[in-house]
């Protein structure tokens, strides 16, 4: 199982927290080894990923080994969260693939991943991991994309991996038409749905349904319904 801190509610294991919408470039540590040219995450074996190692403020420490980052105690790093919705509020969900070695076949949000290094922006790999796991080509997505928090977590997957990360969050609306361009990567995502507002809540509050802790402390955090709290300038409580 996994257990996070809440809004003041202590757990057993685990801890989230909260962060403002700013947004940190941050910078490379002098002395750190050289960035990564991949680009994408079935660029190659699991050893050769890479991720942005920060502080608590999200400034760049180096580059680290993606795997050795996720390996218990963990490391904190740089992740970005994308929560994609229609133009009737629905919100798409992929299930996570069953090789992925935190929180496999778990329910999620429609992309979270980490950039590679810093030689992208973090609109650019949001771009490159939509394309890799849902084979969508989105026309100016780095332009609609919006931030709206950042949260600062850790948790368990099980006795060997988790996660620690500072994790920023983007919001995205997309047309129906857009809808129709979805592809999964079945090396990245075992399956995905569009789940209504109710739907959301549904899934959230269903204890026999698998959820990364991110996304269920995002949406929580926000409040339902969800989307019209993105929509209204809510922020994570």
């Amino acid at each position: 199982p996994v257990a996070l801190q809440r809004s003041g509610r202590r757990r057993s294991r685990g801890t989230v927290r909260r962060g403002t919408a700013r947004r940190s470039e941050g910078r490379r540590a002098t002395g750190t080894p050289a960035a990564s040219k991949m680009d994408i995450a079935t660029e190659g074996p699991t050893e050769k990923k890479t991720c942005i190692m920060v502080d608590e403020e999200d400034v760049s420490l180096g580059i680290g080994a993606l795997a050795e980052c996720h390996v218990r105690p963990m490391t904190l790093h740089r992740a970005f969260s994308l929560f994609v919705f229609d133009e009737d509020g629905a919100m798409l969900l992929q299930q996570r693939a069953k090789s992925k070695y935190t929180f496999p076949l778990a329910w999620t949000n429609t992309v979270c991943s980490h950039p590679r290094n810093l030689d992208k922006s973090m609109e650019e790999w949001i771009g490159l991991r939509v394309l890799d796991e849902l084979g969508w080509e989105i026309d100016n997505l780095a332009e609609r994309l919006q931030v709206v928090g950042k949260l600062t977590y850790w948790a368990y997957s099980d006795k060997k991996y988790g996660e620690k990360e500072v994790d920023t969050l983007y919001y995205l609306q997309v047309s129906e038409e857009e809808k129709t361009g979805l592809a999964i990567n079945p090396d990245e995502v075992e399956a995905i749905t569009w789940a209504s507002p109710a739907e959301l809540q549904r899934i959230l509050r269903d204890d026999r349904t698998l959820v990364t802790p991110w996304c269920r402390a995002i949406v929580e955090g926000f409040g339902y319904p969800f989307h019209e709290r993105i929509l209204q300038g809510g922020s994570l409580v």
